[in-house]
This record gives structure tokens, C-alpha cells and sequence, in this order.
């Protein structure tokens, strides 16, 4: 006949085991981050974030009615963002969305 110490030890054996099996892996998605206009900005070699669960990554594409233009990379939170371009007093702003690791790392002629 088992111990009450083997009988307790499987038990908790058992519970780890099934607590193992209900645990599910959480990725953090990375981003590339960048926040200035300048040839690092628009390189594959930029730094990346880790963004969390429940981000995207974002890249914003300014275009200025005087011919400047920006380039910004980050990460944003929520999952329901849109890809589009929007016409604004100043600009055309450009928003394009992914969800992916290091997918906001194309590179754009500014």
C-alpha cells in the first residue's frame, strides 16, 4: 500500500501535469522602431521592439504638400487597425499595418 507522502507527491505531480497542459505560449510580436527621417530610418538594419500580445506593427509615411517627407516605425496596440491613406490639411498620410515579426521593415524611396 502507497504512503500518504507517494499518494500527496502524485497528486501534485498530477495537477502540475495538467496545469502544463492548459498553459498556452504567449509570443510578444517584434516591430522595427524608428522615429526620424534619415538613411537609418529607411534601412533593413533598423533596431527592433518587443511590442506585447495584442500589437501590430505600424509604419506611417508622411508626405508634405512642400516635398519633405518622414518615414516613422513603431508599434501599436489593438488589433482592429486599417491600412489606408488619408488626405490632411498639411500631408498625405500613409498607415500600413502588420502582424508579423519585423514586418514594418520595408524599405520606401523618400
Amino acid at each position: 500500500m502507497a504512503s500518504a507522502h507517494h499518494l500527496l507527491a502524485a497528486a501534485f505531480s498530477l495537477c502540475g501535469l495538467l496545469f502544463l497542459l492548459h498553459v498556452v505560449t504567449v509570443n510578444s510580436l517584434r516591430c522595427k522602431t524608428c522615429y526620424l527621417t534619415n538613411e537609418p530610418c529607411n534601412s533593413i538594419y533598423l533596431r527592433h521592439e518587443d511590442c506585447g500580445i495584442d500589437a501590430l506593427c505600424r509604419t506611417i509615411l508622411f508626405f508634405y504638400r512642400d516635398g519633405r517627407k518622414d518615414l516613422y516605425r513603431d508599434c501599436v496596440r489593438g488589433t482592429d487597425w486599417t491600412s489606408e491613406c488619408r488626405e490632411e490639411i498639411h500631408s498625405r498620410t500613409c498607415y500600413y499595418y502588420c502582424d508579423t515579426d519585423n514586418c514594418n521593415n520595408a524599405t520606401y524611396e523618400l
